[in-house]
């Protein structure tokens, strides 16, 4: 099985990189950029975001075109038209029109919308009364977009392994610093790590 080490800085993971090379183990070779510089980085900043404010449909939307859920502009624009028409009717009576029709379509859209949403204010709730790694793995675990979650939808993208490992070390970051921040404290420390990562010597 594989092994993630963490360290605190490039420098310190790098020496043990060297080390596991001399020892013939096979690694995923260290970044030269900071973990707050990764994809994932700025990915999960948009979902503590969307995760604060899940009546911000920008937000939403980020998140949704994220490495984290992968849906295209189109995708979305047909996840919010029946959402914010606000004309759709019951399920029943548009099966009874006709089963086969658009409209069961958008309706399944406008439920996909309200679903992700609900996933989010659940996130914000395991977050709020249990620290930030429980909201995130509740949110990465399940997915109403991926019926397979987001770990297995990441693991099958080209770069899955790097995205997974940045992933898992964000991850670790949050819930060391997230001990003694509230909720918003926490996403602004984060974001502004992420502005100064290019002069930062964090891993």
């Amino acid at each position: 099985s594989d092994i993630c080490v963490l360290a605190r800085t490039k420098k310190d993971l790098k020496q043990v990189e060297d080390e596991l090379v001399k020892l013939g183990v096979p690694t995923l070779t260290t970044s030269d950029v900071s973990i707050f510089e990764t994809i994932m980085a700025e990915d999960i900043a948009a979902l503590l975001s969307a995760m604060l404010y899940p009546y911000r449909h920008d937000m939403i939307n980020r998140v949704l075109t994220s490495h984290l859920y992968g849906l295209s502009i189109n995708d979305i624009k047909a996840m919010m038209t029946d959402h914010e028409s606000g004309v759709a009717e019951s399920d029943d009576r548009l099966n009874s029109i006709n089963p086969n029709s658009s409209d069961v379509q958008n309706r399944e859209h406008k439920k996909s919308y309200q679903d992700f949403i609900t996933y989010l204010k659940e996130g914000a709730q395991r977050w709020q009364h249990f620290g930030v790694l429980s909201a995130l793995h509740y949110l990465l675990d399940k997915s109403p977009i991926q019926s397979q979650g987001v770990w297995q939808a990441l693991a099958a993208h080209p770069e899955g392994d790097r995205h997974i490992m940045d992933l898992r070390h964000i991850m670790d970051v949050l819930a060391q610093y997230g001990l003694s921040m509230g909720e918003h404290e926490l996403l602004a420390w984060f974001r502004q790590h992420i502005e100064a990562a290019p002069n930062s010597d964090w891993a």
